[in-house]
């Protein structure tokens, strides 16, 4: 019910938006076409469906116009054109409409972009034409698609829209890939906040990012890690601007999540900080976990020793040198070295953590490494969004357990659990326990019924149930929602 900020007023991130809907699509057989509709059926034509626009206005449309009241659409974000100096849009879709998304999003051609799009190899033609187009409508632009080696699926999920105005930071999140179709015909969520720069552009200081809140450095560490390897040092670039903003003061909990399988983070008070390095070297027994951190020459070397020893049977320096060792990979020394320049402290009996080891088939093994600084770093380094990639947050569930986990979750007056989502996995009784366990809910009457994790809403309708969500029905966990159809 908030009508939207007027234009060049600031966004608070309380709360979230609705995107403004054209109307609603409709298939080849839907009864509401008209014969002549369907002999003159186009509309908009991708490789796996054909569908007709019905616009919000016509009395056939099932979405009324009152689903637009105080909506958002991607116009509403930049209340300034002449003035937006740069921009980072990323989407799992690939941008098909370029023409569009530049009149929607009103972006003009000297603005500084930067698209981060899944890299879709099969995609490689469409990949290419909006390459293409991109770079016919904007002198400035560069396109990454970030590649990591332990992950064969999605890459890039996230739609997060960042805008650089001379005065203020807007970052929005949405659920909406950068597609006419999720903008127009779907029923998106966004969250907009604006944030106040607080220094020159030419003056950024790492404790903007490192020591303004779990809220900065997470957005900092977010964005570092998928600009790995972009063009035209768009990563560092990034970074500074963002160093130059106030993002302490978020109004919502950012909540990362990044392809792989990852343990919770080290808990530690604001006076440390945590970093997850890469080494490699010979696969160890198995039952080696921790080491000494040691530096040789320009390259940094993690000393094996066993696990769980005590302080009584921990070995001397010395006795180091016998045990196995893996090396730091040249991206985590360089982000190592950038910390202790900043300021931050490595004490001198430094321990440290392997974290995970992954095993690779021509022998070698990789190594998580977690390293544990102390003090407040300041200032700047060439190498600071190499160190912010490094730095260790929560991912998943795991940040939520986060952020939630000293709030109480009376399940006496719980009335209602749910989850929405556009894609389901079929998910067994233990992966909706852990859910629970992590988001601070207990269920109390198991034995008698009660329902692990949240119930599910899905599109309702008379066809046969989709065979990935048998499952989820068996288990009583689906709720079906009729109208409107965009949603």
């Amino acid at each position: 019910s908030r009508p939207l900020p007027a234009a060049g007023d600031w966004y608070d991130g309380r709360g979230f938006w609705l995107n403004s809907v054209r109307g609603e699509e409709l298939m080849e057989d839907d009864p509401r076409l008209t014969s002549d509709e369907r002999d003159d059926f186009t509309g908009l034509d991708t490789e796996d469906w054909e569908v007709f626009e019905l616009p919000i206005g016509d009395p056939r449309c099932a979405v009324p116009p009152s689903a637009n009241r105080n909506s958002l659409n991607l116009s509403a974000l930049n209340h300034d054109p002449g003035g937006l100096r740069s921009a980072l849009l990323t989407s799992f879709d690939l941008p098909d409409d370029i023409a569009w998304l530049r009149s929607e999003l009103m972006l003009e051609r000297q603005v500084q972009l930067t698209v981060c799009v899944h890299p879709w190899p099969k995609q490689a033609e469409q990949h290419a034409e909006m390459v293409r187009d991109l770079e016919i409508w904007f002198d400035d632009v560069v396109v990454h698609s970030p590649v990591q080696e332990d992950s064969a699926g999605c890459v890039v999920h996230a739609k997060l829209i960042l805008l650089e105005f001379r005065d203020r930071l807007r970052v929005a999140i949405a659920s909406a890939n950068l597609t006419a179709r999720h903008w127009s015909f779907r029923n998106e969520t966004v969250w907009v906040q604006d944030f106040p720069r607080v220094t020159a552009p030419l003056r950024p200081d790492a404790a903007q990012l490192l020591a303004a809140g779990i809220s900065a450095k997470v957005l900092a560490h977010f964005v570092s890690d998928l600009l790995r390897g972009a063009e035209q040092q768009r990563q560092q670039t990034w970074i500074t601007q963002l160093a130059t903003f106030n993002v302490a003061s978020a109004a919502a909990l950012l909540v990362p999540s990044r392809p792989g399988i990852h343990g919770p983070a080290a808990s530690l008070p604001s006076s440390m900080l945590a970093l997850r390095l890469q080494a490699r070297g010979r696969p160890l027994d198995g039952h080696r976990k921790s080491g000494r951190l040691v530096r040789t020459g320009k390259t940094w070397e993690v000393h094996i020793s066993s696990a769980d020893c005590g302080e009584a049977s921990r070995p001397d320096a010395a006795d180091y040198q016998d045990f196995p060792r893996v090396r730091l990979s040249d991206e985590s020394a360089a982000a190592l070295t950038c910390a202790l320049q900043l300021g931050f402290g490595l004490p001198l009996e430094a321990e440290v953590s392997l974290v995970d080891e992954y095993h690779y088939a021509e022998g070698d093994a990789a190594f998580a490494v977690r390293v544990v600084l102390d003090g407040k770093g300041m200032g700047w380094h060439a190498d600071i969004a190499t160190l912010l990639a490094h730095v260790e947050v929560n991912y998943g569930l795991f940040a939520l357990r986060e952020h939630v986990s000293r709030e109480a979750w009376p399940q006496a007056e719980e009335r209602h659990y749910v989850a929405m989502a556009s894609a389901l996995e079929s998910h067994d009784q233990d992966w909706f326990d852990d859910f629970d366990r992590l988001v601070g809910r207990a269920v109390l009457n198991f034995d008698s019924g009660g329902l692990l994790g949240p119930h599910i809403i899905v599109p309702g309708g008379n066809g046969p149930i989709n065979e990935a969500y048998a499952e989820l029905d068996l288990q009583g966990r689906l709720v079906t929602q009729m109208s409107p159809p965009h949603a």
